[in-house]
């Protein structure tokens, strides 16, 4: 049964309800009801619902059949009529019913009607009955609305009210144009809700076959709209993780290409020089120069190595500084001194200007030492034989600025913002001679930063140079100087007892011959059980142990001693170098971790500064 069929059956039962009732209660109805008086041919009776939909006009005139069911006494039923009330479309259904005398003649004539204009037009429109529609005459504005329109607008605002501002140029325009071209179109737009909200709508603009009215109708599409965005948006995002992990695929490629490069180059030359050595015919001076370029080879491949690691840190936010007062003087005169022969040897000038009598900052030594260095090698990759690189410090304020200024190849404005990305050899991953991973200025950036100072870099373009600038808030004044973490100690290894655990030969036996030179007394231990026998024989002062052996590693070999109660300072020297593996072995119960490859000097001044705390420590107050 339809929504129409439903409404009249309802008036039917109460028309049939009304016969013979007192028509007084007319007026409590909800649907259009009136009493018409037969002999006088007017309405006796009318409510509001009738008043409503009919205003002032004759209901003899509006509702066809009154004459005869006053004449015949049999009740009619209307199931739809169309209705002319000032050219609005309306349509209702009516049922009438005849009301007798006690002699049995019709007297009254009960008309009960539904509005069904809402139906009529949904279905001579082919929409749902949820969909708002709206209609005026041609040329006019809108004087009709369906129910479900009443309730979606606010009440007395025209229908462009209704429409998003940005969405009322193709409205009108597509009603312009139904109306011209007696046709219909349809345009996606959205309507304000009477809470506010903004929906889009399917919004069609049609013609009545008259030619006389059109029509507006709109059908939610909100939530389909927002699915098909979010359908949009997922494909969207799943094209451009495509997109990155095939960059990523072929990044990893160049960087794989790099870094087996720069791991091959210097192992070619260690190759090739200890082959020079193995040769009995090579005099002094060609195993000197050997000497020097496994030595220069091996050195680069600890960087490279070091390199990769603190960007890992940096990546995983576990790079970390100490902070102390440090003197900038000192940091640029041993970055200057550190890079002099590599300038030298490439005919660059080094141009010192601007000093700084007392200039400290709050640093790393080691670590601004590692800035520095990188910016000079950054200007070095860039500066041909032949040009300058300057260095200039100044205060500003509150803060000391370091500037490295190159008269090199420059860098085009595009790729500046990208110098401080890691593996960015400034856009052009081709290899030419020095140019490295392309991680230095992205390391250096992080540990500015860690220092709370800035990094910029600056170009007027290819051929013009570049300038690299480091800005460190500059420390509060002090009078106690504070020696710096990384410094070498002062005090030697003479007669300081070391047992070095470590089950590679090659590793022990330099340890056991560098730290002997040292003036240490060495032993050695290749393995865990023997470290074990040697201290029970005679306990060290030190030991310096790799973690990675064979059977037992040196986390359980360290914490079997911690045990025991032995007071023997322990050095885990590793290849795991990781935040997590220094944070293991200092948990495990080792004083210090020292990364391998090592520079000698470096695990020199960890022992001495150990065995150094230790004997203050043993030292018994007098009295």
């Amino acid at each position: 049964m339809t929504d129409r069929e439903r409404r009249l059956e309802v008036a039917c039962r109460l028309a049939d309800a009304l016969v013979g009732v007192a028509p007084d209660l007319v007026e409590e109805l909800e649907l259009p009801t009136a009493v018409l008086d037969v002999a006088e041919r007017t309405a006796r009776i009318v409510n509001a619902a009738w008043r409503a939909l009919f205003g002032t006009r004759d209901a003899y005139a509006v509702i066809a059949g009154v004459d005869e069911v006053g004449r015949t006494g049999v009740g009619i039923d209307h199931a739809e009529l169309a209705l002319e009330l000032d050219g609005r479309p309306a349509y209702c259904a009516a049922t009438l019913r005849a009301s007798r005398d006690e002699r049995g003649a019709t007297t009254r004539v009960i008309v009960v009607c539904a509005d069904i204009t809402d139906e009529v037009i949904a279905r001579q429109l082919a929409v749902e009955a949820d969909v708002l529609v709206w209609s005026g005459p041609c040329g006019g504005d809108a004087d009709y609305g369906n129910r479900r329109w009443s309730t979606y607008v606010e009440r007395g605002s025209g229908w462009q009210r209704a429409v998003h501002r940005d969405d009322a140029v193709k409205c009108n325009t597509a009603l312009t144009w139904a109306v011209h071209e007696s046709g219909s179109t349809d345009i996606d737009a959205r309507l304000r809700r009477v809470d506010g909200e903004y929906r889009w709508h399917r919004v069609r603009f049609a013609i009545a076959s008259s030619g006389s009215r059109w029509f507006g109708t709109a059908s939610d599409i909100h939530e389909l709209r927002q699915a098909a965005a979010e359908r949009h948006d997922l494909l969207a995002r799943e094209r451009a993780a495509r997109a990155d992990a095939e960059r990523a695929n072929r990044f990893k490629d160049q960087f794989l290409v790099v870094v087996s490069h720069e791991l091959r180059a210097p192992l070619t030359a260690m190759l090739l020089w200890g082959g020079v050595l193995r040769d009995g015919s090579a005099d002094a001076e060609l195993r000197a120069k050997a000497h020097d370029a496994i030595l220069n080879s091996a050195l680069v491949q600890s960087r490279v190595v070091g390199d990769l690691l603190d960007i890992s840190r940096a990546i995983a936010g576990q790079l970390h500084v100490d902070l102390r007062p440090v003197e900038v003087e000192a940091l640029v005169r041993g970055a200057l001194d550190a890079f002099a022969p590599t300038a030298l040897a490439k005919q660059i000038v080094l141009d010192r200007r601007g000093k700084i009598i007392g200039g400290e900052v709050l640093g790393d030594a080691v670590r601004l030492h590692q800035v520095l260095v990188n910016l000079l090698a950054n200007a070095v990759k860039l500066t041909d034989p032949g040009g300058r690189i300057t260095v200039r410090v100044t205060r500003r304020g509150g803060e000391i600025a370091i500037e490295v200024t190159d008269s090199g190849r420059g860098v085009a404005p595009e790729l500046l913002s990208r110098m401080f990305e890691p593996f960015s050899q400034t856009g052009d991953f081709v290899l030419q001679g020095d140019q490295g991973l392309g991680l230095g200025l992205a390391i250096a950036k992080q540990l500015v930063e860690l220092h709370h100072g800035t990094i910029e870099a600056l170009s007027a373009g290819t051929g013009c140079g570049t300038t690299l600038t480091v800005v460190l808030p500059a420390a509060v004044a002090r009078h106690i100087t504070t020696p710096s973490r990384g410094a070498p100690c002062a005090l030697g290894l003479d007669r300081v007892r070391v047992l070095v655990v470590d089950d590679d030969l090659r590793v022990r036996d330099a340890l056991a011959l560098l730290l002997g030179r040292a003036g240490a007394v060495v032993d050695t231990a290749e393995s865990a059980a023997m470290a074990r026998t040697r201290i029970a024989h005679g306990a060290p002062e030190v030991v310096v142990c790799d973690i990675a052996m064979a059977v037992e590693d040196g986390y359980s070999f360290i914490r079997g001693l911690r045990a025991s109660g032995a007071d023997i300072a322990a050095i885990a020297l590793t290849a795991h170098a990781t935040e997590t593996d220094v944070g293991r072995a200092l948990a495990a119960g080792f004083d210090r971790h020292l990364a391998k490859p090592i520079e000698l000097e470096h695990l020199v001044a960890n022992i001495a500064e150990l065995v150094v705390a230790r004997r203050v420590r043993s030292v018994k107050p007098a009295g």
